[in-house]
């Protein structure tokens, strides 16, 4: 006991070092200058917001609520609050195309505010722990008690030993950042069965959104959304959402329990944004009529995702880049050393159940060239029960092996590994629906889940989400450091990127650290 508090302490310390941990400069780079006025703009305020997902509207809350601003746009290229957050029909049901589950208890503020919801957001818990895998031969193991009880078990205490003996390592400079799995190697776990590979696929690639040979250890290895939230809460939580009005609603909720209606005529619905002058905090933007307008504001809080970044920098020459003046070569290195993980979530709906009563089982293809596939029961008592529905979870080279694949050819090769195990009765011909998400062809999210990989250090890191010329704040989930790649990363980057914006502007002391949030530090109470 006396050596985990000691290693608490050690990390406690060494938290800011292992972040970035630089002091706090209000005015990063330099103390706020007006902005240089432009002719024929069609909108001016004092804050401008790119993007009315969780960053954008907690950004917009932020505002109104901490700096009694009411001079602010938010510009949203879809015709809905919520950004990547999304919420489909399949068959009678809805299903979140993205994040589904949201991790801990009520301290997440995520969960907090699905509780203030009248009802409160509906979900179950997530049973992570209750799996059976079949092998390439279709045959379920019957490895301990439990099927994969045994091997997660020792994923878990993989995990507690990166936790515990590694992660100090890391903070102190020790030991260099290395994947995830070559530190839970380093911890006596490396996947060799089907069933570890199984085991280390529902654990940790489907948590990430990525494999684990190119994730981070260093920026990931807490497992943050549990290290700080608390377990998962099998009531009065809504861990996996199953509510029909979607955890979108929950994006809504925090501007309207504010008194910002979301019909406000300051939220520009349908207007897509085509370039960004970071010089003149100029925006260029297509309205749903097709209609140029321009906008100009004092601060511009910008949070398009690292996809949709990287995509910008990929795809246009420098005078059809999105974001102008390009920034420096170091910036732009780092933004194509992020990895934006492609999460295919793909829901098929049976005119019968044939799975057992299992929350979820792993699937070694028949190609040995494939990872291990994912597969949630929808239909099970915390989840949407009757509803004869599967989810399958597909991430990195597996997703991207069917990127041009048509929507039913590629359902139909999926539903072939399901008639291997389970024969006939998952033919894609015994569907009744389906969906599937499309994040690589998106221009404004392009990917689903970001995804820190060993190669980006905490300078990278800090480099690329550094305030330009005091009035440009880049933003989005990928910029909070401890919670990247989570909605509630998003949730808390967004109160930190408007907060940096109001002490630019004089709307907030300039003693006000926006930093001061579990982005930046674990939270109150936060426990290994």
């Amino acid at each position: 006991m006396a050596k985990l508090v000691s290693v608490f302490f050690l990390l406690l310390l060494g938290v800011a070092q292992l972040v970035g941990g630089a002091s706090f400069d209000p005015y990063s780079p330099g103390a706020y200058e007006p902005v240089a006025t432009v002719n024929n703009v069609d909108f001016r305020a004092d804050y401008c917001v790119i993007g009315a997902g969780f960053a954008g509207v907690k950004a917009i809350e932020t505002i109104k609520t901490q700096g009694n601003q009411s001079s602010w746009l938010l510009i949203e290229a879809q015709n809905r609050v919520g950004g990547r957050v999304r919420t489909v029909p399949v068959g009678a049901y809805q299903v979140e195309e993205h994040a589904q589950w949201v991790q801990g208890g009520l301290s997440n503020p995520i969960l907090a505010l699905g509780a203030e919801m009248n009802p409160p957001l509906g979900g179950g818990h997530s049973h992570w722990e209750e799996y059976d895998h079949y092998d390439e031969n279709g045959v379920k193991s019957t490895t301990g008690a439990t099927q994969l009880a045994a091997v997660i078990g020792r994923v878990w205490d993989g995990y507690y030993c990166v936790y515990n003996e590694l992660m100090p390592l890391f903070v102190s400079g020790a030991l260099a950042d290395m994947s995830l799995r070559d530190c839970y190697a380093l911890c006596g776990f490396y996947p060799r069965t089907a069933e570890e590979y199984a085991a280390e696929a529902a654990l940790i690639a489907v948590e990430w959104g990525e494999l684990s040979d190119i994730t981070s250890c260093a920026n990931s290895g807490w497992w943050v959304a549990y290290s700080f939230y608390g377990d998962d809460a099998h009531s009065g939580t809504a861990n996996f959402v199953n509510d029909a009005r979607g955890l979108s609603a929950v994006a809504e909720l925090i501007l309207t329990r504010k008194g910002i209606p979301l019909t406000d005529s300051r939220i520009h619905y349908n207007t897509r944004v085509t370039k960004v002058d970071t010089t003149k905090n100029l925006i260029t933007a297509t309205n749903a009529a097709g209609l140029i307008k321009k906008y100009q504001c004092k601060a511009l809080i910008n949070t398009m995702s690292i996809g949709a970044l990287q995509k910008d920098l990929r795809d246009n020459s420098n005078a059809m880049a999105v974001i102008s003046p390009r920034p420096s070569l170091n910036v732009q290195a780092s933004i194509h050393k992020y990895h934006m993980g492609v999460f295919r979530k793909t829901f098929l709906q049976y005119n019968t159940k044939f799975w057992g009563s299992v929350a979820h089982f792993t699937i070694t293809p028949r190609d040995s060239g494939l990872a291990v596939v994912s597969w949630t029961s929808v239909d099970y008592p915390v989840y949407y029960p009757g509803s004869k529905m599967l989810l399958v979870s597909q991430n990195g080279p597996e997703s991207n092996m069917y990127i041009n694949m048509p929507d039913d050819e590629y359902v139909r090769r999926i539903a072939d590994e399901l008639v291997y195990v389970f024969g006939s009765a998952a033919s894609f011909e015994n569907l009744t629906d389906y969906h599937t998400n499309h994040d690589t062809y998106e221009i404004d999210n392009y990917g689903s889940y970001s995804n820190r990989p060993p190669t980006l250090t905490n300078a990278d890191f800090r480099g690329m989400w550094a305030p330009v010329g005091g009035h440009y704040f880049p933003s989005g989930e990928a910029a909070c450091d401890l919670l990247n790649g989570y909605v509630v990363g998003a949730y808390h980057i967004g109160n930190s990127a408007a907060q940096r914006a109001l002490v630019n502007l004089g709307h907030l002391p300039t003693t006000v650290n926006p930093e001061d949030n579990d982005c930046f530090r674990p939270p109150a109470g936060w426990r290994p």
